[in-house]
């Protein structure tokens, strides 16, 4: 029997969709374990600071007793295998398997692995999960993300002036397909069987080339979409939508490429000094013992990560962690901390 604590297994939260769906699961309030092979790695830690649990080593053990798999496939690579793990899942009684592919950073390679390897699709139709779902991504609208291999070096030529001028081009961003793999976890019987296309744009080439060059130019010439809103709909033409929105390429440049106006740049450095000083305030409420003051450092509940003094990152009540602390520290007469060279990094 399954509660709302068991835990969704993502197979390798290091690339941008596995992080996405770990993030994503996450906030919807799934406990989520996470199968990497480099726990210390940065994007692996970024997940166990929103409350993941990480796992190694072997894939019994990473799927027992889980509900859900989610595994991200690149044809011929990968961090985890994901044939191995389709049986593994299979053989612990794991319900829900959700398989997503990894697209590559070109239009013919992306379309290329969308195709390929028929064998491992069907070895999750037939392995007899209870609910499967797979899901079907473009090439990522990440990858024209500065540095990218898809830009020029030269600012002064076209974007992707590497593709023929009438090649079109599916897209999806990262985000929608974390927002699909939510979906399809907390609806598993709705979603059982189907194939999503999770394309949010199909372009031409001088189209994109368009878009990027004007949120490269700032501010007044950006612009959003005027385009309908986009669904995620049955890669078998299924005429039932599942109503997953997706992004438009425009809106993602928008959001992600425009330079910033002057009004969001001071609202930045606002905030990057609100977030500092916040940090700060931690050292000497420890060491005048203000509890009060400390406890209003924290949101409730709270992530705490001190897996360098052998502790699991996991996510605390406030109440907790400052009873945890009072008793820990209230005994010494004398401490001493300090909290200088701040870094604030931006999503």
């Amino acid at each position: 029997m399954f509660t709302p604590l068991t835990p969704a297994l993502v197979a390798g939260a290091t690339g941008r969709q596995s992080s996405a769906i770990a993030s994503r699961l996450i906030k919807a309030g799934a406990a989520v374990r996470v199968l990497v092979q480099d726990p210390s790695a940065r994007e692996a830690a970024a997940v166990a600071l929103l409350g993941a649990e990480l796992v190694t080593g072997d894939l019994r053990k990473a799927v027992d007793g889980v509900r859900s798999v989610f595994a991200v496939q690149t044809p011929g690579v990968g961090p985890v295998s994901v044939a191995p793990l389709i049986d593994a899942a299979r053989n612990e009684g794991v319900a829900q398997f959700v398989l997503t592919w990894d697209c590559g950073t070109e239009p013919a390679t992306a379309q290329r692995n969308r195709e390929t390897e028929p064998a491992l699709r069907d070895r999750v139709r037939e392995a007899g999960f209870a609910h499967w779902t797979l899901l079907e991504p473009a090439l990522l609208m990440e990858n024209f993300l500065p540095p990218s291999p898809l830009l020029p070096q030269d600012p002064g030529l076209d974007p992707v002036t590497a593709w023929k001028s009438d090649t079109e081009v599916s897209l999806t961003a990262v985000a929608d397909i974390g927002a699909a793999a939510a979906a399809v976890f907390t609806a598993p019987e709705r979603f059982h069987g189907t194939e999503l296309d999770l394309a949010g744009d199909r372009l031409p080439r001088a189209r994109i080339a368009e878009i990027l060059s004007r949120a490269a130019a700032g501010p007044s010439a950006a612009s959003q979409s005027t385009a309908p809103p986009v669904t995620a709909v049955h890669s078998e033409n299924d005429p039932a939508s599942p109503g997953i929105p997706l992004t438009r390429f425009a809106d993602w440049a928008h959001r992600r490429l425009r330079t910033a106006t002057l009004e969001e740049r001071v609202q930045r450095l606002e905030d990057r000094a609100a977030i500092v000083e916040r940090v700060i305030t931690y050292a000497p409420s420890i060491d005048r013992k203000d509890w009060q003051a400390l406890a209003a450092c924290f949101t409730d509940p709270l992530v705490l990560d001190a897996s360098r003094r052998g502790a699991p990152a996991g996510r605390y009540s406030r109440e907790a962690y400052m009873e945890r602390m009072q008793s820990g520290l209230g005994q010494l007469t004398e401490t001493q901390h300090i909290s200088p060279n701040h870094i604030v990094e931006w999503a």
